[in-house]
């Protein structure tokens, strides 16, 4: 009889061992080796003519807030925008947004220019400091 509980106590922590292995490595070693999923990701709907739009996508655990910063050939300016830029810098070729308070899901930010452009005069990046702290992360925007 003693042998006999012995030996289920004995499986009852071999398993219990693996089930807390397991544990460990769906919750914390595959994300690592998976890589997380971006906070945030963004790609040019429209990457020419006088339309440019960026659909920012931000996943299950955004930043407070993020930097949009797009690059323009010299002497093109923004007409118009939504959301309004926060900065523009002629002299740099540089508009700004500070895009607050962002929630899990898809948002567009679209501009008129004065005249029209080809993809490969432009580009753009998002800053941004992970929820869960470290460094400030810059993407490029893709085309």
């Amino acid at each position: 009889m003693k042998t006999c509980v012995g030996k289920k106590q004995m499986r009852i922590r071999q398993l219990s061992l693996l089930a807390g292995a397991f544990l460990l490595w769906s919750g914390l070693l595959m994300p690592a080796m998976l890589g997380a999923a971006p906070a945030i990701s963004a790609g040019y709907v429209q990457a020419r003519g006088t339309q440019l739009a960026i659909e920012i996508t931000t996943g299950s655990n955004p930043p407070a807030s993020a930097i949009l910063v797009q690059q323009l050939p010299p002497g093109v300016r923004i007409l118009a925008s939504q959301p309004g830029f926060s900065n523009y810098d002629a002299r740099r070729n540089q508009a700004k947004w500070l895009l607050r308070q962002l929630s899990p899901g898809k948002s567009t930010v679209t501009m008129t220019l004065d005249r029209a452009v080809s993809a490969n005069e432009i580009s753009a990046e998002i800053r941004f400091k992970p929820q869960q702290g470290g460094k400030m992360t810059t993407i490029q925007v893709k085309k």
